[in-house]
């Protein structure tokens, strides 16, 4: 069971923790070396496995337009699946942003640290302190920290950023290779328009967070229901050929007859298709369904 708390709290781990510290709004390739460096130490010493992270968008709050690869909720369900036993989630606010390097690490300390593990960027408190603060702080409590080396994919260095913009320009393909996993959406099945049921393709309409980046477009993907894999077919953005232009997330999962309405959903992405298109017709916009049903089938 995945145990969620915040720096500022009053819990101490009784067998300490190694925690990876940063801001992982997701689990790419380099976050993954840190995690699996923490899982080797964690183990080593018998202590939890930890990351940090923001329960909200950091971005928002310095003004920034930014969306999140994965929401905290995606996040949480994330770390449980790759064997974090604890996050440290604090919400950034200006109260956060005021604390310097040393105050949090050692709130930290008094969480039950026994070694930190970072990437070489790695900064933090409003004096930015680095991988050498950090190292000086450790070394002044007699905690362990190891810094992870900046993880490659090709000729590329992995990032945030790098994902971010890959799923921004529909690359799916880059996206997922750096995540090591298809990109996936998490929400709630609500009741749409029942423009896919009058087309032939009846779809589970998504909430998600408002936090949450999403690309644009027709893709290929898939979800699991109670054990079993259905192909899915999704749309996320407007419907111009009926005039919706509010941006939607429509999946049509393909074999699946039951009723999701209530539950939640997750879907994985590991095609693009094409660009959204008007259609004159609705028969054009038909034909078109049938024919991007055949690639996410036939590839």
């Amino acid at each position: 069971m995945l145990r969620v708390i915040d720096s500022n709290s009053n819990s101490h781990i009784d067998n300490g923790m190694v925690i990876g510290v940063g801001f992982f709004d997701c689990l790419h390739l380099g976050h993954r070396l840190i995690l699996d460096m923490v899982k080797r130490k964690a183990s080593a010493l018998d202590c939890a496995v930890a990351l940090t992270t923001f329960d909200n968008n950091f971005h928002s709050v310095l003004g920034r337009d930014d969306k999140l690869i994965y929401t905290f909720t995606e996040r949480c369900r994330l770390f449980e699946q790759n064997g974090v036993q604890v996050v440290i989630a604090d919400k950034f606010d200006e109260q956060l942003a005021c604390l310097t390097s040393k105050q949090y690490f050692d709130r930290l300390v008094a969480l039950g640290a026994k070694c930190i593990v970072c990437g070489q960027d790695y900064t933090f408190g409003i004096d930015k302190g680095d991988v050498n603060t950090l190292s000086r702080y450790c070394a002044n409590a007699d905690i362990d920290m190891i810094c992870v080396d900046y993880a490659q994919y090709q000729d590329i260095r992995v990032s945030a950023t790098r994902i971010r913009n890959a799923l921004l320009d529909n690359d799916v393909q880059l996206a997922n290779a750096l995540l090591v996993q298809p990109y996936f959406i998490h929400g709630q099945v609500i009741h749409g328009r029942g423009v896919g049921t009058g087309l032939g393709f009846p779809t589970a309409n998504m909430c998600v967070d408002s936090s949450k980046l999403l690309p644009i477009g027709v893709f290929g993907g898939y979800c699991v229901i109670e054990n079993t894999t259905y192909p899915v077919m999704l749309n996320i953005g407007s419907i111009p050929t009926f005039g919706i232009d509010n941006a939607s997330i429509e999946a049509y999962i393909d074999g699946y007859n039951g009723n999701l309405y209530d539950n939640e959903l997750t879907v994985f992405i590991t095609k693009f298709i094409r660009n959204i298109i008007k259609f004159d017709t609705k028969q054009q916009l038909i034909l078109q369904l049938i024919q991007d049903y055949e690639v996410i089938h036939n590839g």
